[in-house]
């Protein structure tokens, strides 16, 4: 099984279309990618408002989320469900999903940091 990973925390829309569209041309059928993310959901946008996030998502840039308007690249964050639907769109099922603690939220089990996913490539 091919097995191919990626960091999209600091990847802006484009990229990331990109980079799932050629992480789907370059592993098999049945192949993962490993990827970590920020996502967007209810609970992460409370704890951004209510401070107790490690990072402030407030500018909108396309279809993500950044912290800094000057330098975007440095955090981007993406809503969760637009992500399932970029992940489906580009040929992937969402086989493995685990929020990180970035966001503030409790987390059970191992702390990560960004939000961890695996893809299968259908």
């Amino acid at each position: 099984m091919a097995i191919a990973t990626s960091v999209f925390t600091h990847l802006l829309s484009s990229e990331t279309t990109n980079y799932l569209r050629e992480s789907y041309r370059v592993l098999k059928p049945g192949g993962r990618l490993f990827a970590t993310f920020f996502l967007l959901d209810s609970i992460a946008r409370d704890c951004i408002v209510q401070g107790r996030s490690t990072l402030n998502f407030q500018y909108p840039m396309d279809s993500c989320m950044v912290i800094d308007k000057k330098t975007p690249e440095n955090a981007v964050a993406y809503d969760l469900e637009f992500a399932k639907t970029l992940f489906a769109e580009h040929g992937f099922k969402l086989d493995f999903f685990k929020f990180g603690g970035w966001s503030g939220r409790a987390i059970d089990g191992p702390d990560y940091y960004q939000d961890l996913v695996v893809l299968k490539r259908t």
